[in-house]
């Protein structure tokens, strides 16, 4: 990659990319539980784990618009920061009367007309999500 005599060039010497690893890791290790019963529901019955809105959503012709939102199904409407130097999304949750937004970090209500800090989910009334409590054990 370079030379002895030139700085690392290893994202992983920065704090930065650890934080987000780490990060990006304790979300995975939550979520695994509910993303494995998708999967296996996926397999068993033909069922989708990821699709667009209007799948769901398809008498709100808005949704056949919307490209940059999507449900990570049954349960999350699913709204990533996509562009670079941004760290809010601005998303379209007004198709969603019966959904709570919130936050994925840190875990929060939000109102549909608030700024959302990284993602933004919403989840389709009362439901059980597996989780699990994070479990990193090695320090990034």
């Amino acid at each position: 990659h370079n030379s002895d005599d030139e700085p690392d060039q290893d994202p992983a010497v920065w704090p930065s990319v650890a934080a987000a690893t780490r990060k990006a890791n304790e979300f995975r290790d939550a979520y695994l539980p509910y993303l494995y019963t998708l999967h296996g529901k996926a397999s068993l019955n033909g069922d989708t784990v990821v699709r667009p809105l209007f799948f769901d959503f398809g008498a709100d012709k808005k949704t056949l618009e919307i490209s940059e939102q999507f449900m990570w199904v049954p349960r999350f409407c699913v709204m990533p920061v996509l562009r670079e130097n941004e760290t809010t999304v601005n998303g379209y949750i007004t198709f969603l009367p019966r959904l709570q937004p919130i936050s994925f970090y840190p875990l929060h209500t939000l109102t549909n007309d608030t700024q959302c800090p990284y993602r933004k989910k919403v989840t389709a009334g009362p439901g059980v999500f597996p989780l699990r409590r994070p479990s990193i054990l090695q320090p990034l």
